[in-house]
């Protein structure tokens, strides 16, 4: 009886729901022209939220929330890319892609009571300004209270993307007190330079200084200045090539990525985009003299989006090589719009496409150097192998033809005092891999292939 009463409610819902509501959503369209079928989504959602309002029992239901939710769910409808973001989650992506946070400057640590406990000021910092002290509780951030958070979340409740006064509530020395904080710029360089000798052995018959290197860790707002500067310094120090490092540059504003285009492409077209109605927008260099004789940008499967445009620039304009893996291939462009006390949706909204005309979406930029995944050897492996000559290759032998592969297992048999058989037998297939082994913990072969290339067309 008890589960006869139970379906029939169930049956009961369904019914109201669908007499309400109307739940069928295929003819909600029919004959509906354009100009009227944003009307009528508005309508039915509505009735939706005033249902679920009007008789869902489990618990307090928000309509802010249940709106965010169907944003939320619209988006992710779409593709990988397109986003809803609460305020919070937003400037926490702004934070994330800024060449510049605004913070309180502490240290801290959860105490035994799960509040973060201030171990340490910064220096000049707006803490320290403002009154807060080594060994306060921090009980509260803008009337949220802090118990029970992971250090993230506390240091994304003192950071900000934008200048802000945070209204702070502290335990100090046994009393609270309501502490105003107004944070302060931090800059965050996404530009590094480095001397290439830290991380790979030089060559002493190259003319070392010559070359220098730079890694650009992401594409921030200020990461094209940052790029200017580096190459001014470059330059003076007399360097005439470039290893440009974007491994792990999972990209950030197109517009920088543009700018750091026009510092190092030839005249001409950067990249061209196409939206829904077909309309076309061009990106161009207006550079007459490159500041580099070479350049050779290293680029892995996490190289997306912004910096992708940078790899595909520097390799259809003919100003350098692309050296590693094929990137990540995310060619479309989103658009942040700002949803009236709803947060924010980002939306796919372009593709765009290199110099050239090639696809980047869902295809990557293709290295003219490509860096293969380096496979131990197997007994028995033959001449053609290609994991037995990407070891010998990575181990400094010679593997042009056949032959070469043959007398370069020689030579490594007779280096290694092994019985000389010009075959993978057990013996030096595991030493091949022992080598191989070592070879790759202490190589970084992208940098080192891009290294030998460039430095072998002056020499």
């Amino acid at each position: 009886m008890g589960l006869k009463k139970f379906v029939c409610a169930v049956l009961l819902i369904a019914i109201s729901v669908s007499s309400s509501v109307g739940v069928y959503a295929d003819d909600l369209f029919d004959g509906v022209n354009d100009e009227e079928r944003s009307e009528v989504a508005k309508e039915y959602l509505s009735e939706i939220i005033e249902y679920i309002e009007d008789n869902y029992i489990g618990g307090e239901v928000s309509t802010t929330d249940l709106v965010e939710a169907a944003i939320e769910g619209m988006a992710h409808s779409l593709d990988d890319y397109s986003e809803y973001y609460t305020v919070e989650e937003f400037d926490n992506i702004m934070k994330s892609i800024s060449g510049t946070i605004y913070e309180v400057g502490i240290d801290f640590e959860i105490d035994n009571e799960g509040y973060p406990e201030i171990t340490g000021l910064h220096e000049g910092s707006a803490a320290s300004e403002s009154g807060l002290r080594t060994g306060d509780t921090i009980l509260e951030v803008n009337g949220v209270n802090t118990q029970g958070k992971g250090v993230t979340e506390i240091e994304n409740m003192i950071t900000r993307s934008s200048l802000e006064v945070l209204n702070i509530k502290i335990l100090h020395r046994g009393e609270e007190r309501d502490v105003s904080v107004t944070l302060k710029p931090v800059n965050i360089d996404t530009v590094i330079v480095e001397d290439i000798g830290k991380y790979i052995e030089l060559n002493e018959d190259y003319e070392n200084s010559k070359v220098g290197y730079v890694k650009i860790k992401q594409i921030a707002d200020n990461t094209d200045e940052e790029l200017r500067q580096a190459i001014t310094n470059l330059k003076r120090a007399g360097k005439t090539k470039l290893i440009l490092d974007l491994r792990g540059n999972t990209g950030g504003y197109v517009d920088q990525a543009i700018e750091i285009c026009r510092q190092l492409v030839p005249a001409g077209r950067i990249i061209y985009t196409r939206d829904k109605s077909g309309n076309i927008t061009e990106y161009t260099s207006y550079l007459s003299q490159k500041p580099f004789m070479e350049i050779a940008v290293l680029v892995d499967n996490m190289t997306a989006s912004a910096s992708e445009i940078i790899a595909s620039a520097i390799q259809d304009s003919g100003a350098g090589i692309v050296v590693g893996k094929t990137t990540y291939g995310k060619g479309v462009m989103q658009s942040v719009i700002e949803l009236s006390g709803y947060g924010y949706l980002k939306l796919t909204d372009s593709e765009y496409f290199s110099r050239t005309g090639k696809q980047i979406n869902g295809v990557g930029v293709i290295p003219d150097i490509e860096i293969g995944d380096v496979l131990f050897v197997s007994e028995g492996d033959g001449y053609d192998s290609s994991r037995l000559r990407t070891a010998l290759e990575l181990l400094g032998y010679n593997t042009i033809n056949d032959n070469k592969v043959k007398r370069s297992i020689g030579s490594f048999q007779r280096k290694s005092g092994l019985p000389v058989t010009y075959k993978v037998d057990k013996a030096t297939a595991d030493a091949l891999n022992l080598k191989i082994y070592s070879a790759v913990n202490d190589t970084d072969r992208t940098l080192l292939e891009a290294y030998v290339n460039i430095m072998s067309e002056e020499n």
